[in-house]
């Protein structure tokens, strides 16, 4: 339900790997549509939609020896963190998301 209210948002969902998408538009296709991929395996994927969402690469945390480098809760909490992710241009959901306890 959250990402069918905001497909273009970062709620997790169920994806698709990219092999049956590929499957879904019949052979030698790379791309299928949205209607072939609800129809593959007899209808299994009937609720599926195409998602837009911004890619974001992995920060690495290395930089300080392993006994030095912080922990996720140390960036990652509602309390006194490190990062203030709405200066970053965070919404307020992504937020709240972010400051999870990991």
């Amino acid at each position: 339900p959250p990402v069918l209210a905001d497909p273009d948002g970062h709620a997790n969902g169920h994806p698709v790997p990219k092999a049956f998408v590929a499957r879904a538009g019949g052979k030698g296709k790379r791309d299928a549509t949205l209607e072939q991929m609800r129809r593959w395996e007899d209808g299994w994927y009937a609720s599926a939609i195409i998602r837009r969402t911004p890619m974001y690469f992995q920060q690495f945390h290395g930089i300080a020896p392993a006994k030095e480098a912080l922990t996720c809760n140390e960036c990652h909490t509602k309390e006194g963190g490190r990062m203030d992710f709405g200066s970053l241009g965070y919404s307020p959901g992504e937020t709240e998301d972010l400051t999870e306890q990991r």
